[in-house]
C-alpha cells in the first residue's frame, strides 16, 4: 500500500484524491484542504468518516462547481461516509432526489418568477 502524502492523500482511496484535485482545480483549497485534515485527523474510520462528512455538508454548494468527474468522486466519498451511518444515508438520498426533481423541473421552467400575472 503506498503512503499518504501531500500531493497523494489516499492511495487507498482514488475518489478522495479526485475530489480534493478537482477541488483545488476549481479554486477551493480550503476544503480540500478540510478533507485531507479530516483524513488525517481521524483515529478510526468512523472519525474520519464523520470529519469527511461534516466538510461536505458544510460546503454543498460547492457540489454544483465541480466538473463530472469531481461530481462522481464528491458522490462516492458521501456514499462511503453515508454507508457508515444509516441516518445520514437517508437524508443524503432525500437531498439527491430534491435536487433531481428542481433540475427536471428548471429545465421544464417550473419555478421561475412570471411577471404578467
Amino acid at each position: 500500500m503506498t503512503t499518504p502524502t501531500a500531493t497523494h492523500p489516499s492511495a487507498y482511496w482514488p475518489a478522495l484524491d479526485t475530489l480534493v484535485t478537482e477541488l483545488r482545480r476549481t479554486d477551493q483549497p480550503a476544503l480540500a484542504q478540510s478533507l485531507l485534515d479530516a483524513e488525517r485527523a481521524g483515529a478510526t474510520s468512523g472519525e474520519i468518516l464523520d470529519g469527511l462528512g461534516v466538510a461536505l455538508r458544510t460546503h454543498r454548494a460547492l457540489y454544483g462547481q465541480l466538473n463530472d468527474a469531481g461530481a462522481q468522486a464528491w458522490d462516492a466519498v458521501l456514499a462511503r461516509v453515508n454507508r457508515a451511518d444509516p441516518l445520514a444515508r437517508l437524508a443524503h438520498g432525500l437531498r439527491r432526489f430534491a435536487r433531481r426533481i428542481r433540475r427536471q423541473l428548471a429545465r421544464a421552467g417550473f419555478g421561475q418568477h412570471r411577471n404578467n400575472v
